[in-house]
C-alpha cells in the first residue's frame, strides 16, 4: 500500500437519562381470610409504559425478603398467606438497572378473623327444679371444621364460666 498508517483519537462523554419505574401491584383477594392464599401480580414499566422483563424485583413480607423476576411481559408474581388478622405491609423494590431508576411500592393486607359458629345442645328443655341438665356446646368454623383448644364464656344466671374446647371442639 502506498499510505502510512494514521490514527486519531477522540474523547467524549456519553450522558444518558435514568428512565423513571413504576411497580404496579394487584391481589386477587382484598378482603382475605387468616389462613387463604392471596396471589400479589407486579407489573414493571418504565416511565414511556414500557414493561420491562426479565428484571428482578425485591418483595419484602415480614422481614423475609424474596426475589422475583419478571416474565416477556414484565409481570411477577408471588403467594402469601396470612397467619393473624394484624396489619402485614409487603414491599416491592426494583434495584436501579442502567438506564432504570430504582423504584419501590408498598401495600399493606389485613386479613378478616375467620367465621365461627357456636352451637348449643341442653338434654332437657323443660327441666324441673334442681333437676341437672347437660349442656353440650361445639364451636365451628365456617366450613364446618371444629375447632381444638379455643376459650369459650357460658353465662347462666350470675355465674361465668370460661372452658377450653377439646380436640373434639366440644366442651
Amino acid at each position: 500500500t502506498i499510505y502510512k498508517d494514521a490514527s486519531a483519537t477522540l474523547e467524549f462523554n456519553v450522558e444518558y437519562e435514568q428512565l423513571n419505574t413504576t411497580i404496579e401491584a394487584t391481589i386477587n383477594n382484598t378482603q382475605p381470610y387468616v389462613n387463604d392464599t392471596i396471589n400479589i401480580t407486579y407489573t414493571l414499566k418504565d416511565q414511556l409504559g414500557y414493561t420491562l422483563p426479565g428484571q428482578n424485583i425485591l418483595v419484602t413480607i415480614k422481614d423475609l425478603t424474596n426475589t422475583i423476576t419478571t416474565n416477556t411481559d414484565g409481570i411477577a408474581s408471588i403467594e402469601y398467606t396470612p397467619t393473624n388478622n394484624q396489619t402485614t405491609t409487603i414491599t416491592a423494590t426494583y434495584k436501579a438497572n442502567k438506564p432504570y431508576q430504582e423504584n419501590t411500592t408498598t401495600i399493606q393486607i389485613t386479613a378478616n378473623k375467620i367465621d365461627t359458629q357456636l352451637t348449643l345442645n341442653i338434654s332437657n328443655n323443660t327441666p324441673i327444679n334442681n333437676t341437672p341438665i347437660n349442656l353440650t356446646v361445639t364451636l365451628t368454623d365456617t366450613d364446618g371444621n371444629k375447632l381444638a383448644n379455643q376459650n369459650i364464656t357460658i353465662t347462666a344466671e350470675d355465674e361465668t364460666f370460661t372452658l377450653k374446647t377439646n380436640d373434639n371442639g366440644t366442651i
